[in-house]
């Protein structure tokens, strides 16, 4: 169990981390595009539903350039309208004003849904899904596994903590003392990703019929044409027909609250043929994927859609519990604090794998490409994030492709730190490189608050606690923790 514990934690570890730290920012997803957005005043007037038919010209320019837009409806955490839609490259949001309909000018950025797509799929579509489930299954063995190592003396490790202890005893009890409280919570977050992506790796298909097919012979085919090779698309290319006219969107919205519920719906979805209004995902603990459609052109209704089976209430249940998107604040900040520890749990995890090899391997080149890749993680990413921020505040409001260029900056950030890791721990001095980027962690982590009074037009001397003070204040207080950690390395 301890072999298994150990390696299979550090290979997958790696990727667990990012997966982690990535999730824990995505829980408050909505309040980093607040932050990254510091045009819009947090403060905004109620929604009016008559504001809807004002955007229909937007959405009608869109789809002439061939895009299906979504109209993400006005809600507690995140008060405006968002009209999202991909331009090629990146999923960005036109904001408008609940009550008027009028555009809210912004700089655009791709904002907190760069952290779930990281979280979600590595920014890599399918290929992406796949290896964020199979590690979820790793992470599932990697706790059990932790679970019976630690059976014996579990209640003497959690409540005994010696910081001034050997190393590798201090750090082993960090290990247990960030794992074991939220070790529940770990564990059902690995569960409930992998069911989620299920069908990445188990597809919808008769495995029985897969396994006569091979029996049968094989039935002759007659020669047929190669088919005609579809021309490249230009995304941005005006269609040739243009799109049918759009109803009201106000009556639309009211037809569909009636259906749904008062306050329930969330989302309209655009395409040629149809308006689809889903259901509110903050309903609920269970993501109800309920949705009403109706016709684009004279608005009437044309179905509702509702999963009531046992299995797609369960998948419902499961992934209104791992998003947390019907979670209140409270809440949220509690699975922010979970996925915190699951982060330390497995950063000191792989402190603790290369610790106890550095005697007898450290002269070995898997042991430093190993160290390097730990670098790479456990310091590249927090750096790439900060970057990232500072990105989106420094970079000019008119660059053209502008969310991708932050996106393209935490990239090159995550890069070159990775680099400096991996030469460093090559050449047989691993502690400078942790020393640079922990330092310049730091350096950029205190720079965040400065950072936002000198690029925020709105700021005030009376920082109340809305999403700007909450990033400044964990980014300065993260900074004060890697300081203190730089100084005793």
């Amino acid at each position: 169990m301890g072999w298994l514990h150990g390696w299979l934690g550090f290979m997958v570890g790696l990727i667990l981390v990012c997966i982690f730290m990535t999730g824990t920012l995505a829980v408050f997803d909505r309040e980093f595009t607040q932050w990254m957005e510091p045009e819009i005043s947090p403060d905004v007037s109620a929604f009016d539903p008559i504001s809807l038919d004002k955007l229909r010209p937007a959405i009608l320019a869109l789809q002439q350039k061939g895009e299906n837009p979504v109209l993400d409806l006005p809600s507690t955490r995140d008060p405006y309208l968002r009209l999202i839609h991909f331009d090629g490259m990146e999923f960005v949001e036109d904001t408008f004003n609940p009550s008027t309909g009028l555009p809210l000018h912004a700089r655009q950025t791709a904002g907190g849904t760069f952290f779930f797509d990281l979280h979600a799929n590595m920014r890599y579509g399918v290929t992406g899904v796949m290896v964020i489930m199979l590690a979820g299954l790793c992470l599932m063995v990697i706790l059990l596994s932790g679970i019976i190592i630690h059976m014996r003396k579990i209640f003497t490790d959690l409540l005994l903590v010696r910081p001034f202890a050997p190393r590798l005893r201090a750090w082993m009890d960090v290990h247990v003392l960030a794992g074991v409280p939220f070790l529940p919570f770990a564990l059902f977050m690995a569960y409930s990703g992998t069911v989620i992506h299920s069908r990445a790796i188990l597809p919808a298909v008769s495995y029985t019929s897969c396994i006569s097919a091979l029996f049968e012979p094989a039935k002759p085919q007659k020669p047929t044409q190669p088919p005609e090779l579809p021309k490249p698309k230009n995304r941005h290319a005006p269609l040739k027909n243009p799109p049918p006219p759009l109803t009201s969107l106000t009556q639309i919205f009211k037809d569909a609250s009636h259906t749904l519920g008062e306050g329930q719906a969330g989302r309209l979805l655009f395409n040629n043929k149809k308006i689809f209004v889903t259901r509110r995902d903050s309903s609920g603990p269970e993501l109800t994927e309920e949705y009403v459609t109706f016709d684009r052109i004279d608005g009437h209704f044309l179905s509702y859609v509702s999963h009531t089976g046992i299995v797609a209430r369960t998948n419902q249940i499961m992934r209104g519990l791992h998003f947390a998107r019907w979670a209140g604040t409270e809440m949220r900040w509690l699975y922010f604090m979970a996925g915190l520890s699951g982060v330390v749990m497995m950063g000191s995890g792989l402190v603790l794998f290369l610790i106890k090899r550095r005697e007898t391997s450290k002269n070995l080149m898997m042991f430093r490409l190993g160290e390097g890749l730990a670098i790479a993680t456990l310091t590249g990413l927090p750096l790439a994030v900060l970057s990232y921020l500072w990105a989106n505040r420094i970079l000019p409001e008119t660059l053209p492709a502008r969310a991708i260029a932050e996106a393209h900056i935490f990239g090159a950030v995550w890069g070159m730190a990775a680099l400096c890791g991996l030469c460093f721990s090559l050449f047989r001095r691993s502690v400078v490189a942790w020393k640079i980027n922990i330092w310049a962690f730091s350096i950029m982590g205190a720079g965040i608050l400065p950072l936002d009074i000198l690029t925020r037009p709105s700021f005030t001397p009376f920082h109340i606690p809305t999403a700007f003070a909450a990033v400044d204040m964990i980014a300065l207080l993260l900074a004060f923790l890697s300081f203190q950690g730089a100084r005793r390395l």
